[in-house]
């Protein structure tokens, strides 16, 4: 095996790993990997960032990457409501109790 097929194998690998298209577009990736990593938010939010800076934006990543990430903020926003109140509960039990 020469170098550079050794190094793209790892590429894959390392890729299925960490689930991502940072380094290599999804439509590059195998069918199974391809699938894991386009049904997460980074690599949504990362191919719609690249289609932008190289000019070719497509409605369909644009729409996903927000959708993450307004998911992402309103998850985000109830966790952190849910901690607040929590923290005031256990706050007033122990001040009463």
């Amino acid at each position: 095996m020469n170098r550079s097929a050794i190094a793209a194998s790892g590429r894959r690998k390392a890729q299925t790993i960490l689930l991502s298209s940072v380094s290599t577009p999804t439509g590059k990736m195998g069918a199974g990997a391809r699938h894991l990593v386009q049904n997460q938010p980074l690599p949504s939010i990362i191919d719609t960032v690249r289609s932008l800076v190289t000019g070719t934006p497509s409605a369909g990543t644009v729409v996903t990457a927000i959708t993450w990430c307004v998911v992402i903020v309103v998850i985000g926003c109830l966790w952190i409501r849910d901690h607040q109140t929590r923290g005031s509960r256990s706050v007033h039990q122990h001040e009463t109790g």
